[in-house]
């Protein structure tokens, strides 16, 4: 999606599922595709604090071009489950990535890195970075804001609640909640 809502282009993406991991090794760490949003907020609050240029890129061709240092394994993808070997799983031989995020003080530096790193991979230059992980990114003289309304104004659309009247939160919000203690209301 772009800024204002509209679609850039269609994406499909492959998840993979950790068959790999070990209780008590690696269990409960998640692979995925996208960055988690408190990592992208402190990448964020960095740039804001350094007073650095926020690029954004895209690998065209993520998949066919990092290599491998461990042994993954997937399930067969919904639609391309081989007849006969349902129980099978794929062993990855490539990474998959996507997106990144280009940051520097010096806009010529970071064309420069742009374009080194467009004479590597196949990528599509997408400027400055504006969203996210429908995050919206703005820039201005007295620093970085963030907000989620990108987001929010996906939701709503998706499920048919783009037209209704915002209202105010019907509880003080600065009323400290405290913790059920299974105790009846009376």
């Amino acid at each position: 999606m772009k800024v204002d809502g509209t679609i850039d282009k269609y994406k499909a993406r492959l998840v993979i599922q950790g068959f790999r991991q070990k209780e008590g090794i690696d269990f409960f760490d998640t692979y995925a595709l996208v960055a988690r949003i408190s990592t992208i907020r402190l990448l964020l609050a960095l740039a804001a604090l350094h007073n650095l240029v926020i690029h954004q890129m895209d690998v065209k061709t993520a998949f066919l071009n990092g290599d491998l240092d461990e042994e993954i394994y997937m399930k067969q993808p919904k639609g391309f489950v081989i007849p006969g070997n349902e129980h099978k799983v794929c062993k990855l031989k490539k990474s998959l990535y996507d997106d990144m995020l280009t940051f520097g003080t010096d806009l010529e530096e970071v064309d420069k890195t742009k374009k080194f790193l467009s004479s590597s991979f196949d990528m599509k230059d997408m400027g400055e970075a504006e969203v996210i992980l429908g995050i919206r990114i703005r820039k201005g003289n007295n620093g970085i804001s963030i907000s989620q309304s990108h987001y929010i104004e996906k939701i709503l659309k998706k499920f048919n609640f783009e037209n209704c009247s915002p209202v105010s939160t019907p509880i003080d919000p600065s009323l400290k909640l405290l913790p059920n203690k299974g105790s009846p209301v009376s």
